[in-house]
């Protein structure tokens, strides 16, 4: 597995809805861990996650210290912006096999771009 420590800085816009993983196979990432280091947070300091079930349902996950958050990578999420500093390490937890040939269907893709 891999990790990042994300510090969104108060006033930050967030971060945009994204996947961290293709909902389709082959698709190496297969869980999202996150962890949030906030002892200052409150309600009112916003920098929720926001995050849809595979129904379409929409989730609000307040960044609460010493919490941790574990989701399908396939999953769309987004950070909101924040009033305070918002600190988190995310980690994401995959399958090697399905990386690898991830990996090799995005570079053939890109060579096919080049050629079209």
């Amino acid at each position: 597995c891999s990790f990042m420590c994300a510090v969104y800085e108060a006033g930050a816009s967030g971060y945009v809805k994204h996947r961290d993983s293709a909902p389709t196979k082959p698709s190496g990432r297969k869980l999202t861990a996150i962890y949030y280091l906030n002892p200052n947070w409150h309600a009112n300091a916003k920098g929720e996650l926001r995050l849809w079930d595979s129904t379409g349902g929409v989730r609000l996950v307040e960044p609460r210290n010493d919490r941790l958050v574990v989701f399908r990578s396939s999953l769309e999420h987004e950070v909101l912006s924040t009033k305070i500093d918002r600190l988190a390490l995310t980690t994401w937890f995959f399958n090697r096999l399905e990386l690898g040939l991830e990996l090799i269907k995005e570079k053939r893709d890109a060579q096919q771009d080049l050629f079209e």
